[in-house]
């Protein structure tokens, strides 16, 4: 079946699938946890053979762990603890194989993967079963009692077999010593993983080996093939551990024929179960089998071998135990197994297992790294997009009473509907109708109640007379400042839930970050304390008294002591109390001379000094009378102008305040919220972008190195990087 040869390069390009944590609390699926169908690895289509698919491949294995373990430096790993754990694996084995005089003979660890459903099981044990070794009178089948072993094992645990001379003999951890000759000539460990479970205890099994042997069948192939599968659905777990391992060295897929699907068939399967880019890398390395075949062809050698012993022994068991066991071709897998060491040794088969754990760690977390900053730029566009919204609400709620025409110059309008609008040339704001109707009513008052002629019998009149007139100030602009209060605790609790749900989703982006960003955690906890703490703090009910503040402190200020009414009321009862002393003064002194003078006969001539003509003491009382009134009528004017310049200085400027106090309800109280929210998301995604462009840059830096020229002097400096690890 010609095929074109391809080698993955295992870039991810989808950066939601590249964070390596497992289990129900993975912010995003993995690379090797996530459907078939949306694996990023992208194929380079080459015609190197199959045992130089790594660019790096002829790095020793120390500095190929010396690479590694710089990726997972604290300052600069990107992906999970996993990976510290493969990378300490690494490092050790490195360690080993420097302290082992015999280097070539490190175990090669074999892994066969696959379902039950696919029988698994019995090609293992087509495998080791040999009855020419078996004592058919003392002994039953070795394979069947690995087959018991295995059966008491736990579920999606891993079953190893190695060498040992003598018996079966059963191993602490599941497994078994077996006397296989080829065992200890091929120095191999095979490890048997049966309905494997997508955990990373699995993913540890599989980079830590030498060579995988992944077994599926025709039938589960086909359904793949013909079987549509909806969006989030998990496929075969053997196909997706195909999917993640497909560019390991030395894989190979294993197929057993249930249904006789033709090659064709097959390769359709493949690619449906497993993508296209997969099944061009492991056509060359299919090896089709059929395990039925084989499990009949030993069951027709034991009785060939039995049937030796009689009288007339036939050849028809030979001849059927020969033509069942080519056509099941287990025997391809037995010659690939044994004859690995011999095709390549085992330091450049660790050294290439090796190269792929590595590649496969530059590779997910530069696109861990990747999804990082995509996530980032999702908060960023989150926060920027919910700071436009609220300046577009300052803008739309500023503008609905200080529209951009006269948003300099605080104008307001007021119209018979209670909407405040821009004025017209020439036409007065509301603020300065509001004004100019309490200074006519002052302005009355004054004229028509407190003239000055009145004081001096109304001065107990004038703060209440006044207090009355400056109670109503502004009252007209009152009734909208309470329509617009409401308007705005309606948008107040529109904003609250519109900060709520930028809270919500800025957690969820956060929860999709790596772990590579240790502070994510504490930060979003912050950042949700500090949302509620504003709102405990600083978030308050709009009241019609919210936006009357500037109304309510004038006003205030018109009524207190010591104001301007308090000043005028004070200044004219002394006013009085100075005009009504000097009137009674001279009242008697003009009486006491006019009475004296009425009687100068009967006086003598010391009081008749003291004593006036009845006319010329009512002249004279005139006159003084008359310059008291002057007096009062020019001091009593002068208060009540200054009065008027305390009153014109407390309007001034009320249009401003309004406006500045609106502005200022509408950022604190209603923009308040999401305005926190969003100003901590911006700062946060700064401070967490510029950790994970230092953890690319690092990345980087060590993939660069790995497609470097192999340097001649590499094997000198092997033994200084050795003594690093």
């Amino acid at each position: 079946m010609a095929t074109k040869h391809s080698t993955l390069t295992a870039v991810a390009t989808n950066p939601s699938l590249v964070c390596h944590r497992v289990g129900p609390h993975a912010a995003v699926k993995t690379l090797h946890t996530g459907v078939i169908r949306a694996q990023a690895v992208e194929v380079a289509n080459s015609s190197r053979s199959a045992t130089s698919r790594s660019p790096a491949h002829s790095e020793s294995l120390v500095e190929i762990a010396r690479r590694a373990q710089s990726i997972v430096d604290p300052n600069f790993q990107v992906l999970g603890s996993e990976w510290n754990n493969r990378v300490e694996s690494l490092v050790r084995k490195a360690q080993t194989s420097g302290a082992t005089v015999d280097y070539g003979r490190l175990p090669v660890r074999v892994v066969v993967v696959g379902s039950s459903l696919s029988q698994t099981q019995q090609l293992l044990a087509t495998m080791i079963d040999e009855p020419l070794r078996e004592n058919m009178a003392t002994q039953s089948s070795e394979a069947e009692t690995v087959l018991a072993a295995l059966a008491q094992s736990t579920p999606s645990q891993s079953f190893t077999i190695k060498y040992a001379p003598g018996p079966v003999q059963l191993l602490i951890g599941h497994g078994v010593t077996l006397d296989r000759h080829w065992l200890q000539q091929s120095n191999l460990e095979i490890t048997l993983l049966i309905d494997p479970a997508p955990t990373e205890t699995t993913y540890d099994l599989l980079y830590d080996s030498e060579a995988v042997l992944f077994v599926t069948d025709d039938y589960a192939l086909s359904r793949s093939a013909h079987r549509p599968r909806s969006t989030g659905e998990r496929a075969d777990i053997t196909h997706e551990l195909l999917s993640r391992f497909a560019a390991k060295p030395n894989v190979h897929l294993v197929v057993n024929a249930i249904l006789g699907s033709d090659p064709s068939q097959v390769m359709d399967g493949i690619e449906a179960a497993a993508g296209a880019s997969v099944s061009e890398i492991v056509a060359p390395n299919l090896i089709p089998v059929r395990i039925s075949d084989a499990l009949a062809a030993n069951a027709a050698l034991r009785k060939a071998l039995g049937d030796q012993e009689s009288a007339s022994p036939s050849n028809a068991y030979w001849n059927n135990f020969s033509t069942l066991y080519q056509r099941s071709n287990v025997g391809s897998v037995n010659d690939l197994i044994q004859n690995l060491e011999s095709r390549q040794a085992s330091q450049a088969l660790i050294t290439q297992s090796a190269t792929f754990l590595l590649q496969h760690f530059l590779d997910e977390s530069l696109a861990t790294a990747t999804h990082n900053l995509s996530t980032l730029q999702q908060l960023r566009s989150l926060a920027s997009e919910a700071q436009e919204k609220q300046s577009a609400t300052l803008k739309q709620s500023l503008e609905r009473i200080w529209p951009p025409a006269t948003a300099y110059t605080g104008q307001l309008s007021h119209d018979e509907i209670n909407v405040w609008r821009p004025a017209s040339p020439g036409s007065q704001s509301a603020v300065d109708q509001a004004m100019q109707q309490t200074d006519d009513v002052i302005e009355s008052t004054f004229n028509s109640k407190l003239q000055w002629w009145k004081l001096i019998w109304k001065v107990d009149d004038v703060r209440k007379e006044l207090e009355t007139a400056c109670a109503g100030f502004a009252a007209s602009l009152e009734s909208d400042l309470a329509y617009e209060s409401g308007r705005l605790a309606t948008l107040q609790v529109e904003q609250v839930r519109a900060a709520d749900r930028l809270l919500t989703r800025f957690q969820q982006l956060a929860q999709q970050l790596s772990p590579s960003i240790a502070s994510v955690g504490r930060d979003a906890a912050l950042v949700t304390n500090e949302a509620e703490a504003y709102r405990s703090s600083q978030l308050r009910t709009i009241e019609p008294s919210s936006l009357m503040e500037p109304i309510h402190r004038r006003r205030t200020q018109l009524l207190e002591s010591g104001g301007p009414i308090d000043m005028l009321a004070s200044k004219s009862r002394n006013l009085a109390v100075t005009s009504s002393a000097a009137v009674a003064v001279t009242a008697a002194g003009v009486g006491s001379a006019s009475v004296l003078g009425s009687s100068l006969g009967l006086v003598d001539a010391s009081s008749a000094a003291l004593a006036l003509d009845p006319s010329t003491g009512l002249g004279l009382g005139l006159l003084t009378l008359t310059l008291v009134g002057w007096r009062m009528q020019g001091q009593y004017n002068k208060f009540r102008r200054r009065f008027r310049e305390d009153w014109q200085r407390f309007s001034e400027g009320l249009d401003q305040d309004l406006k500045g106090n609106f502005e200022s309800v509408l950022r604190q109280q209603i923009t308040g919220p999401s305005s926190v929210v969003s100003s901590r998301i911006l700062s946060l995604t700064q401070q967490w972008g510029s950790q994970v462009h230092q953890q690319e840059a690092h990345i980087r830096r060590v993939a660069a190195e790995m497609v470097q020229p192999h340097d001649p002097s590499q094997a000198r400096r092997d033994a200084s990087v050795h003594d690093s690890l």
